[in-house]
């Protein structure tokens, strides 16, 4: 589970996720984030 911090950060740069479905967007792992940020 991704802290608050991470999943607004997910919802601030949603479009960098543009191949994960909306409605899993914010429980993608944290590699992802740190990969694509």
């Amino acid at each position: 589970m991704n802290s608050p911090e991470i999943k607004a950060f997910i919802r601030e740069n949603s479009h960098l996720f543009w191949w994960i479905k909306p409605e899993e967007k914010e429980n993608i792992g944290l590699g992802h984030v740190l990969n694509v940020a």
